[in-house]
């Protein structure tokens, strides 16, 4: 019941139950990337990962890796409900051109959130579900609370200027969405390094 921060990482092949984590103030979702064979797997997936998110709603601070950035964009794709988040910070390990469905259900869910820090390491993959990130961000038509009222700082860490029109367009995305925005800051380096600039 004194628990104050939490990390699952490794595989997700069981079911975690988390009883009695009321007191949790900043928990990490950093699954190893798991195939998806089947849309069964999707499904299972999923599932657990909701459940997951729904007894970690309450934390502040919550840190998602790119599976779960992934499993968040076919059900945003489908059009499947996710519990609303009462994160402040968000933390996106992700890699480049993939799962960007999964980041606009991330801030549609999280309507409290005042900094949002994306780690994008520039790991090259093959993916089988890629959207044009440029024609993304610039068709996304929805209001996303916390851009009116809540989002003061993005960071973006790992930013080499590889990404092209998946991490521009969602610079604009934020820079023309976002209402109170006071500060964004690109960082070349790792998580931790100095190398920050700032517009």
């Amino acid at each position: 019941p004194n628990l104050r921060s939490l990390e699952i990482s490794g595989d997700l092949f069981w079911k975690y139950q988390l009883v009695n984590v009321s007191s949790l103030i900043d928990a990490n979702l950093s699954f190893d990337d798991t195939p998806f064979d089947s849309t069964d797997d999707y499904e299972l997936f999923g599932n657990l990962l909701l459940e997951l998110l729904e007894r970690l709603r309450h934390v502040k601070e919550l840190t998602i890796g790119n599976w779960c950035i992934q499993v968040l964009s076919i059900l945003e794709v489908k059009e499947l409900p996710s519990p609303f988040l009462q994160c402040k910070c968000l933390t996106l390990h992700k890699h480049i051109h993939e799962n960007l469905p999964g980041i606009a259900r991330l801030l549609k869910s999280s309507p409290n959130l005042e900094t949002l820090v994306i780690n994008m390491p520039f790991v090259y993959r093959a993916s089988a579900r890629k959207f044009d990130g440029e024609n993304y961000w610039a068709s996304e038509k929805r209001i996303f609370k916390c851009l009116l009222l809540h989002l003061k700082t993005v960071k973006f860490v790992g930013f080499r200027g590889v990404c092209g029109d998946f991490s521009l367009a969602l610079v604009q995305f934020l820079l023309k969405n976002a209402r109170v925005l006071e500060k964004m800051d690109f960082n070349s380096g790792r998580v931790g390094s100095s190398q920050y600039s700032q517009v």
